[in-house]
Order: structure tokens, then sequence, then C-alpha cells
């Protein structure tokens, strides 16, 4: 049942929101649109994302984390959300290091998880950590 609700939750809410930063040439602008809506979304409290947070990163902070295929399953999440924001790295910034590149999507990856962590207790805090992504972004 729990990977059903997953399956659902990825498709619907999570996976649309990805999307630019997965297409075949992702615009050198989607990971800043990205993080920038992301941020507005959390500063709303009238928002069912700042409200809720993320079914995945709940789940990880939750007793169901310690069943092995829930954890693989929010593991698996992880990886797609961090292969998605390397994407939108790689198009922002071309130019840079490779290893730059993976510095910078795990730290963005991190503040994302983050972000959804704090959510529902301080969701200007969370907001505030996605616009520091941008800004390390931009820098």
């Amino acid at each position: 049942m729990f990977a059903a609700a997953v399956d659902s939750y990825l498709e619907e809410i999570v996976r649309p929101r990805l999307r630019p930063l997965r297409e075949p040439s992702v615009q050198p602008g989607a990971l800043k649109i990205y993080l920038g809506d992301l941020a507005e979304t959390f500063a709303n409290p009238g928002s069912v994302t700042a409200a809720n947070g993320c079914l995945l990163i709940n789940s990880a902070n939750a007793p169901i984390a310690s069943d092995e295929q829930v954890a693989e399953i929010i593991a698996g999440y992880r990886s797609e959300l961090h292969l998605a924001l390397a994407c939108g790295v790689q198009a922002a910034l071309p130019n840079a290091a490779p290893h730059r590149q993976e510095v910078l999507a795990e730290t963005l990856t991190g503040l994302v998880v983050a972000a959804f962590s704090l959510a529902r207790i301080v969701p200007g805090e969370a907001a505030q950590l996605l616009r520091n992504g941008v800004e390390l972004l931009e820098s």
C-alpha cells in the first residue's frame, strides 16, 4: 500500500515539478526556477507543501523508514532528486569543473531535503534554505 501511495505521489506531485530538470535539453535557468518556485511554495503558509512537507522525507524521519523496502523507496527518491538537480547544475554552469558541479548538486540536494524536513515546522526557514541554494548557484 505504501508503494502505491508513493508511486501516485511521485507521478502527480514530484515528477511534474522535476520534469524541466529531466528534459533532454535542460534550460540554463531551470534549476533556479525550481528552487525559487519551491521557496515561494514554502513561504506561502496556505500551500499544501508548506502544510504537509514531503511524503518521502516525512517517512524518512518516521519509524516506517526502518522497513527495508521503505528505505529503498526513500533512497530511490533521493537519487532521483539528486540526478535532476545535477542536470540542472550542469545546464546552469556548463563551464564549471565536474567536481564543482557535483559538489553543488550534492549541496543543493541536501538543502532541498532539509527544506522539506523543516517545511511543516518553520516554513520560512525552509524557504530561506532554497533561496540560499539559488545564491550558491549564482555565486
